[in-house]
């Protein structure tokens, strides 16, 4: 399977994943689904990511979108006044990654739940600061964070922390469940 194939897999079930838990389906949950489980080492998106404005971004994903959408593999529709898009999968053919990729990505996307993309971008750059910056002291966390997102407050960002914290606690049960 060639490289942008596989990479069109894995964001189709994404889309797919999203989808099944009622979660929202725009492009920074999907980039946020594919990094966080890279990230927890729940499985190996073949993506490369950078912290970037909106938190870990790949732009191969980003470009993947307007692909899928040229050539019909999803389509594009806006649910809600002042909210981006959302996206559907228009062929649903299980197995398209392995079922053990799958079954981290929707343990993920199950872990998401009905989280706002600006709640998803502060906890994968919080993260993104554990994980690849091996940042692990909270106070030290919190600053870096807070240096690459202004935007945010020390609450917000003590929030996401902790968000991220849940998660990665989440993320090696499920390993130990079925690794």
């Amino acid at each position: 399977m060639e490289r942008m194939e596989l990479q069109a897999n894995w964001v189709l079930d994404a889309i797919e994943s999203l989808r099944s838990v009622d979660s929202w389906t725009g492009r920074v949950h999907v980039q946020k689904l594919l990094f966080v489980i890279d990230a927890l080492k729940l499985a190996k998106p073949p993506f490369q990511f950078a912290l970037y404005h909106y938190g870990p971004y790949s732009r191969e994903i980003d470009d993947l979108f307007g692909f899928l959408e040229v050539f019909g593999e999803i389509e594009c529709r806006y649910p809600r006044i002042g909210y981006g898009p959302q996206y559907d999968a228009q062929k649903k053919s299980p197995g398209r990654i392995s079922a053990d990729e799958l079954q981290a990505m929707k343990f993920v996307a199950n872990q998401f739940g009905k989280s706002d993309s600006k709640a998803l971008e502060r906890i994968a750059t919080c993260l993104w600061v554990m994980e690849r910056e091996k940042i692990s002291s909270e106070n030290e966390i919190i600053k870096r964070v807070g240096e690459a997102k202004p935007k945010y407050s020390t609450e917000q960002i003590r929030e996401s922390l902790l968000s991220a914290n849940e998660l990665r606690t989440a993320a090696k049960a499920y390993n130990n469940t079925t690794g």
